[in-house]
Formats: structure tokens, C-alpha cells, sequence
């Protein structure tokens, strides 16, 4: 699998899986801010842990076992968790940026 296609789809099952696992934790509990600081905390997690999953299965079950493909593998285990913290930050930025306008602009 590309490593970007690995990182995008574990962007979003990480977040769509943290958002169900925040709700869970927060159903019949009154909305505050912890609610919202779960969802913050388990996302990233559930998408990093997505990614690593991800490039396990299409590392050690994808491709031959050579010192080459071990090395080229390594190095896009780095370049995918950067790409995905990457689109963690990028997904933030899209979702909190209303929240960050209006404060400023409100006032």
C-alpha cells in the first residue's frame, strides 16, 4: 500500500474512532470540557496506532524480506508517522479554526 494512502485512511478512522470512543465516554455525562479534551487526547492515538497497524501488515506481509526493503520500510515508517502527525495537525487546524475566529472576530 502507498504510505500516503496509509496515512490518509489512518487520519480518518483514527478520528472517526476517537469521536465514537469520546462520545461513549462522555454519553449521560453534562458537556464540558473534558468531553472535548477525550476526543483531543484518544484521536491522535487511535490514528498513530491505525498507521503503525497499517504499515506492519503491508511491511511484514506485503513485501519480500531483504536488508533492502527492510531499510526502505524503516524510512517510510518515519515519513508516514511525520505525514500523519502532519494531517493530525492539519485536521485540528480545520475543526478548532471556527472556535479560534469567532473568538477573536466576536468580541
Amino acid at each position: 500500500m502507498n504510505i500516503f494512502f496509509n496515512a490518509i485512511i489512518s487520519v480518518v478512522l483514527g478520528f472517526i474512532i476517537g469521536s465514537i470512543v469520546a462520545w461513549l465516554n462522555c454519553f449521560g455525562e453534562p458537556s464540558d470540557s473534558l468531553c472535548s479534551l477525550r476526543f483531543i487526547i484518544f484521536s491522535p492515538i487511535l490514528t498513530l496506532v491505525f498507521f503503525i497497524i497499517f504499515w506492519i501488515y503491508s511491511f511484514f506481509f506485503r513485501t519480500p524480506d531483504t536488508s533492502e526493503n527492510r531499510r526502505e520500510g524503516f524510512k517510510k515508517l518515519f515519513i508516514g508517522i511525520g505525514l500523519t502527525l502532519l494531517l493530525i495537525a492539519v485536521f485540528f487546524m480545520i475543526m478548532l479554526a471556527p472556535g479560534f475566529l469567532s473568538y477573536f472576530f466576536i468580541r
